[in-house]
C-alpha cells in the first residue's frame, strides 16, 4: 500500500461514515428532497470510488479533492440537477473539506492534549489498523456534528427569512 491507501478496516471504520456523511451533506446543502435508495447508492459509489483513489500515486489533498469532484459530478448526474444546485454542490464540496480538515485537525490537537505527541504519533501512524481506526473516530464525529449544525443554521436563517422577508 502506498502512503494515502487504507485498510479494510480503515475503510469500515472510518470510509464508510464519511462516505455517507458526505453524501447526506450534498443532500441538506443544496436542498435537495433526500430519497434514501438514491442516497445510499451515491454514498456506496462515492466509498468506492474515494477508496480506489487512494491507491493512486499522489499527495494526499489531492485524492480529497478527487473524491469531492466524483461526488459533484455523480450527485448531478443522479439528480439531473439544474444549474443552481449545481453551484450549490460546488459550494457544499468546499465546505465540507473545509469541516473536515477542522474535524481531523481537532480530533489530532485532542489526541496530542489527552496523550502527548510520541502516543499520538503512534496512534495515527501505527502498525494497527484497527488502532488507527478508532483513533479517528472522534473526527468522523465531529465532521457530522459540523454538518448539521451548519444545515440547522443554515434552515435557521432560511425560515427567518421567509418570516421576515429579504434580508438586507
Amino acid at each position: 500500500m502506498n502512503g494515502i491507501s487504507i485498510s479494510l478496516v480503515q475503510l469500515l471504520f472510518k470510509g464508510v461514515p464519511e462516505g455517507f456523511l458526505m453524501t447526506l451533506s450534498f443532500h441538506l446543502f443544496t436542498n435537495t428532497k433526500i430519497e434514501w435508495k438514491k442516497l445510499t447508492g451515491l454514498a456506496f459509489i462515492n466509498i468506492f470510488i474515494t477508496y480506489i483513489i487512494r491507491f493512486l500515486p499522489i499527495n494526499i489533498g489531492v485524492n480529497t479533492i478527487l473524491s469531492l469532484l466524483a461526488l459533484i459530478i455523480s450527485f448531478n448526474i443522479t439528480y439531473k440537477a439544474q444549474l443552481d444546485v449545481v453551484v450549490r454542490s460546488i459550494i457544499t464540496a468546499f465546505a465540507v473539506m473545509t469541516m473536515v480538515v477542522i474535524a481531523e485537525t481537532i480530533n489530532y490537537l485532542l489526541l496530542h492534549l489527552w496523550f502527548g505527541r510520541d502516543k499520538t504519533y503512534e496512534l495515527l501512524g501505527g502498525t494497527s489498523e484497527l488502532v488507527k481506526s478508532l483513533a479517528t473516530v472522534p473526527s468522523t464525529l465531529l465532521l457530522a456534528a459540523f454538518i448539521f449544525l451548519s444545515y440547522g443554521v443554515m434552515k435557521h436563517f432560511e425560515n427567518r427569512k421567509a418570516t421576515h422577508g429579504k434580508s438586507q
